[in-house]
């Protein structure tokens, strides 16, 4: 395979989470993302699934060829680093399209998400690199917003974000929902969060 595909990455299925148990429906939501949006996932090559003599899934794995870049994560701990907005606003645009091609992306977390180090004209910039938390389906209005808040980007990353994801997207929440959102629900989840996280640290 290596000789035909290059580098490629062999990853285990998470078996303790029954929506990312089995390796089949992912590699059928990586192949569909990889035809629409080229690029947008690191190319899908195969699924291994193991079954006892019961029948029970044991095992689930992952194939798919090695996509060479850093995570959003690594890129925005960087010190010294100067405005990502530009960046975050085509990631934005990018997750759009990735729901537009009727695929779910679950784990949105930036140590999730790839910046390729040279994608060739005409493909994103990004590549979803959890592929075991990709499913076929039209995510609804709230898994969205879940999702846009989870990716938890500092400001102004995150409202540039969120603004490229509802310019791209093919469902618009109405300007009340908006104003909503970003005046109420993401500052109030955003401190949520903080709280959160100081009290599990005492």
């Amino acid at each position: 395979m290596t000789a035909e595909h290059g580098s490629v990455v062999l990853k285990r299925v998470e078996p303790a989470k029954p929506y990312r148990r089995y390796a089949i429906p992912t590699l059928l939501a990586g192949w569909r993302l990889h035809r629409s949006v080229p690029g947008s996932v690191p190319e899908p090559l195969g699924a291994f699934e193991c079954y006892n003599r019961w029948g029970r899934l044991q095992e689930a794995w992952l194939v798919a060829r090695y996509e060479p870049g850093h995570s959003l994560r690594t890129l925005l701990r960087q010190p010294g680093r100067g405005s990502m907005t530009a960046l975050a606003r085509s990631l934005g645009g990018y997750l759009a399209q990735v729901h537009n091609a009727g695929v779910l992306f679950r784990d949105a977390h930036p140590a999730n998400v790839l910046v390729r180090s040279a994608p060739p004209a005409g493909e994103p910039a990004f590549s979803l690199i959890d592929l075991d938390a990709l499913r076929l389906a039209r995510p609804s209005m709230l898994e969205r917003v879940k999702l846009l808040m989870k990716l938890g980007l500092p400001e102004p990353e995150q409202h540039a974000l969120i603004e490229g994801y509802w310019q791209a997207a093919d469902r618009q929440p109405a300007p009340l929902a908006i104003w909503f959102l970003e005046r109420v629900y993401y500052p109030f989840k955003r401190v949520r969060r903080r709280v959160v996280s100081w009290a599990r640290g005492r």
